[in-house]
């Protein structure tokens, strides 16, 4: 008897594999090595330790973490770097942090992405201070004191 049609198949969709070096399910856009970044954007392993070093300083040292800084909370940081670095999903996510894969805890999820792009320089989403906060800043830079 002869093989089954799906047999014959795996050896030759290997080698299409190989050669290509393509596997069926995965993004072209996933891989950390494909990242191009906008012409403001920092490269993501950048933006990675960016947001390492802020975790292992939040963690290690929290009594030089300055509010003032406006860096996102630690589970937002830690949510972002599963989401970039070891690229899980977000119904991962949802279910390591939440317990549940319901809408709710995967737009938290999504929500606490966000925040964290908003706040890494690195990032083409990144906000940067409010118009207040700009005031109060070149005031204290020209030596006024604040509250004037």
């Amino acid at each position: 008897m002869g093989r089954s049609r799906r047999q014959e198949s795996a050896p030759k969709r290997a080698k299409n594999q190989a050669q290509t070096g393509k596997k069926r399910g995965v993004s072209q856009l996933s891989s950390c090595e494909r990242h191009t970044p906008q012409p403001d954007e920092w490269p993501l392993k950048d933006q990675i330790r960016w947001a390492e070093w802020n975790l292992e300083t939040m963690v290690a040292h929290p009594e030089l973490v300055d509010a003032s800084e406006r860096l996102p909370k630690r589970k937002d940081l830690e949510i972002w770097l599963l989401d970039k670095r070891d690229e899980l999903s977000l119904r991962q996510l949802a279910r390591r942090f939440h317990g549940s894969i319901d809408s709710k805890s995967i737009s938290s999820v999504r929500r606490s992405i966000e925040r964290v792009e908003k706040r890494n320089p690195g990032t083409s989403k990144f906000v940067g201070l409010s118009k207040t906060e700009q005031r109060t800043v070149a005031l204290m830079l020209s030596g006024v004191p604040p509250g004037i």
